[in-house]
């Protein structure tokens, strides 16, 4: 092994832009002493089979870079020695990645986001996530995308698996995992590089591919979506593989929606009662809650006014009639079998001009669409196909749920959330709804909806 050199590696199908990619190689500063090589692969059967060929190299740091990845950091090279000298069991590192990838694959609609790269879609813009802590030179992660990774250790492409050009990258987050090292991504002071990605991309293959992943690196996954409804007792179980976080949010866009003039507030899921707690630190409300799990009630017992261990659907009430200026659903409605009866129920404890305030998951999110157009409906630790979900709702059917049970809704508010990925899918779809004669609105709103915010008062 030459430790004295560094390996650029590209799966080429376009010369003419790889050569522009070679372009800003050229440009770089190479450290006394270290040698550059260059190994050009234009018949990769796939991406892992053509990085294979890279580890019969001698040299110890080898550079994977898709051919519309261009490298605009003079001093990069520097920066990567500096780094893995430093930090032997670091065996990956990249650009942009998650450090906690979400139960269906795809790195960016992952938790915490880290680095930053300047994408070019149609025109530059910078693609800013989370910045490594100022004291870390790097942010462990669980995977990085594939248009720069860098190496310092020698670990096999799974080429058996993946057969094309899509999750070789994630895959091998995960190898060099699997053997012992770390992935990062850098405390970069200066932008890396500039990424072309282009706007097309074959649903199929990534499908396919994504499946792949899931069932040799997250197979637990398959096994918690085996059954698509289950009775709500049988989920009690999988709320414990929960992590402990779901039990702790607080959830502003509901905390936004209080009246400062409340005096007393019911939330039912109060989980560990942070946001109840807030409610009385800010606005000294008395607050109620009523919470399924024991662990987390017992927590928010320590904080809130009053707290019922217990099923909604199932407990008696004994609060006194129109009693509460707000009743809180956070995220609650969509795990019941029956909402509509326990929003009846509580009807008669709600004062006359108080209000129900909703969060409730939109299943007709772009994310889902697409899942559902590859032909998928997998369910996940969290998200809108939480595994514990027994309801799934759009705009329409929200009103319905309310209008139905003797409310008016006042306001629905949307909770919005995007990203490249889904707004290639998203600029596919207006010509679609326009063919067949379906207007823009509320649906340019709706498709990019994570969430609804829902405000409703008892019918006069």
């Amino acid at each position: 092994m030459n430790d004295k050199g560094f390996l650029f590696v590209t799966c080429v199908n376009n010369p003419e832009e790889y050569q522009y990619c070679k372009a800003h190689i050229d440009l770089l500063q190479v450290p006394a002493n270290y040698e550059i090589d260059f190994l050009i692969i234009d018949d990769a059967k796939s991406m892992a089979e053509g990085y294979n060929r890279a580890l019969q190299h001698p040299f110890r740091y080898k550079i994977y870079l898709h051919q519309d990845t261009y490298l605009i950091n003079p001093t990069i090279l520097f920066d990567i020695i500096h780094l893995f000298s430093n930090h032997p069991k670091l065996g990956m590192i990249g650009v942009v990645g998650c450090k906690q990838l979400p139960d269906h694959g795809k790195w960016w609609e992952g938790d915490h986001l880290y680095g930053n790269v300047i994408d070019i879609p149609e025109t530059y813009r910078l693609l800013s996530f989370n910045r490594a802590d100022e004291n870390k030179s790097y942010t462990s992660v669980d995977a990085i995308d594939g248009l720069l990774m860098i190496t310092q250790t020698d670990i096999p492409w799974r080429d058996d698996l993946f057969k094309g050009f899509h999750f070789y990258d994630i895959s091998h987050s995960f190898e060099m995992k699997r053997n012992g090292f770390e992935v990062g991504v850098p405390q970069m002071e200066n932008l890396w590089c500039i990424h072309n990605s282009g706007r097309y991309l074959d649903v199929e293959a990534f499908e396919k591919a994504r499946t792949t992943f899931l069932e040799e690196y997250m197979i637990e996954n398959k096994e918690l979506s085996k059954e698509s409804r289950m009775d709500k007792d049988s989920y009690e179980g999988l709320y414990e593989n929960k992590h402990s976080d779901y039990f702790k949010g607080l959830n502003n866009k509901l905390f936004q929606k209080i009246s400062p003039n409340s005096t007393t507030i019911l939330e039912v899921g109060c989980s560990e009662g942070k946001l109840g707690a807030y409610i009385q630190q800010q606005y000294n409300a008395k607050v109620y809650g009523i919470e399924l799990f024991p662990e987390a009630a017992n927590q928010a017992k320590q904080k809130l006014t009053d707290v019922i261990i217990g099923d909604i659907e199932k407990m008696d009430l004994s609060y006194p009639e129109q009693f509460f200026d707000h009743i809180i659903f956070g995220d609650v409605l969509e795990h019941l079998k029956n909402p509509w009866a326990v929003l009846e129920k509580l009807k008669p404890y709600l004062k006359k001009n108080g209000t129900i305030l909703a969060c409730i998951p939109h299943i007709g999110h772009i994310s889902a669409l697409v899942e559902l157009i590859a032909g998928n409906w997998n369910y996940t630790k969290n998200g809108i196909l939480d595994q514990t979900h027994l309801r799934f709702f759009t705009r329409s059917t929200i009103l319905e749920l309310f209008n139905s049970t003797g409310y008016n809704i006042k306001e629905i508010d949307s909770i919005t959330s995007t990203n490249q990925y889904c707004e290639q899918w998203i600029s596919h779809l207006f010509p679609l709804r326009k063919l067949l004669l379906m207007g823009d609105e509320p649906f340019a709103t709706d498709i990019r909806t994570y969430q609804f915010v829902v405000t409703a008062s008892i019918k006069e």
